[in-house]
């Protein structure tokens, strides 16, 4: 969950595939700077939108 500064939900990032420890045993590394990036984004994106919702509301 991602909140403003007010508290109020703003958006939510997840986490789209279950991997086993067996998967990413050997990778872990790559998946977690993956994982990291995409989260990354997902958080971006998701005040992006909050910020650019907030702008058009005060209009």
């Amino acid at each position: 969950m991602i909140h403003d500064a007010n508290g109020r939900k703003i958006g939510q990032v997840t986490q789209l595939h279950d991997l086993s420890l067996s998967d990413i045993t050997p990778y872990w590394g790559d998946v977690a700077a993956a994982a990291a990036t995409e989260g990354a984004g997902g958080i971006h994106e998701a005040v992006q939108n909050a910020t650019l919702k907030k702008t058009s509301a005060d209009k």
